[in-house]
C-alpha cells in the first residue's frame, strides 16, 4: 500500500522534498504563500499514521505526541495536526480548506485533489517513498 501527499487543488505547489516534507509536517515550515498549513493526520493505529510516524517523523505515536506538545508549549505553532477519522472526511476537508495537507492511501483519492510529487515521483513510482 501507498500513501498519496494530498493538497487543495488551487494550492500551487507540484512537488515537494523529502526535507520539504518533512519540515511541513514538523511545523518547521507553517505557511503557503503567507497562510498557515493546516496538518491533517489520521487517528492513532491506522497502517496510514504508521507509514508517516516511520518515514517522516521516525517517532512512535506516543513520541509525536510529546513532540506536539513541546511545540505549544514553547508557543511554536498556534495549532495542532488536526485528527481525522477517515478518508473521506479528510479529502472533504481539504477540498474546503485551501491551506490544507494530508494524507491518504493513494488509491482512494477522489476528485478536487492534488497529488502532490515527492522528489519528483507520484504513488506508483518506481522507488516511491511512502510505502509500507
Amino acid at each position: 500500500a501507498e500513501l498519496a501527499i494530498v493538497v487543495n487543488i488551487s494550492n500551487p505547489v507540484d512537488n515537494l522534498s523529502l526535507r520539504d516534507l518533512i519540515r511541513i509536517f514538523k511545523a518547521e515550515r507553517q505557511f503557503w504563500g503567507g497562510k498557515p498549513i493546516h496538518i491533517l493526520m489520521h487517528e492513532e493505529g491506522s497502517w496510514e499514521k504508521e507509514i508517516i510516524l516511520k518515514k517522516i517523523y521516525q517517532m512512535s505515536g506516543e513520541e509525536l505526541n510529546k513532540f506536539w506538545l513541546g511545540k505549544v508549549f514553547r508557543g511554536e505553532i498556534n495549532n495542532l495536526p488536526m485528527i481525522i477519522g477517515s478518508a473521506n472526511i479528510l479529502q472533504k476537508i481539504i477540498r474546503q480548506v485551501p491551506e490544507a495537507i494530508g494524507f491518504i492511501d493513494a488509491s482512494n483519492i477522489g476528485e478536487g485533489l492534488k497529488v502532490l510529487k515527492l522528489e519528483g515521483r507520484l504513488p506508483g513510482d518506481k522507488e516511491y517513498l511512502l510505502h509500507e
